[in-house]
């Protein structure tokens, strides 16, 4: 029985990721990601999926630390407004430059800690994951020599 309800996950497992991938395919089509009716349920993840899943993520927010905006990501799409425009936002950021600094390097620094804390937890997981193991094989072994034990008391070799 089990291993027919195995058989199904990996099935399914199987059907869901060729639609991630036609989702991939159609996105690289229409240039755009396509918003979803669903957000990813981790609890559907197998352990493999949710240790990249939580990779993924906590490299996206390592990569977003700092919200302060560029000089270069200010960019116009006009062909004869957008230099004067560019300008104009360049000065207007030259000036409020002090009073966003101060409000996003706090942020910057929330970030940063938030960021420690989720690899600390993740590093945490690991570790427990690893004395878990080793229990349960303290305990196998346990168990182990106490069926040794008992098959001598009942052959009569014991004592």
């Amino acid at each position: 029985m089990d291993e027919q309800i195995v058989k199904e996950l990996d099935r399914l497992k199987e059907e869901l990721a060729q639609k991630r991938e036609k989702i991939q395919q159609i996105e690289q089509l229409v240039k755009r990601p396509i918003d979803r009716e669903f957000s990813l349920d981790l609890w559907q993840l197998s352990p493999r999926e949710l240790d990249a899943e939580m990779g993924d993520r906590l490299t996206a927010l390592n990569d977003s630390i700092d919200p302060r905006p560029t000089r270069d990501s200010i960019t116009s799409h006009r062909r004869l407004l957008g230099k004067p425009i560019v300008l104009a936002k360049k000065i207007s950021m030259r000036l409020m430059q002090p009073a966003i600094d101060t409000i996003l390097e706090k942020q910057r620094l929330f970030n940063e800690q938030a960021v420690v804390f989720h690899l600390a937890t993740f590093i945490r997981l690991r570790q427990n994951e690893q004395t878990l193991k080793e229990i349960e094989d303290s305990l196998a072994e346990m168990d182990n020599r106490l069926q040794d034990m008992a098959s001598e008391i009942r052959s009569g070799k014991g004592g």
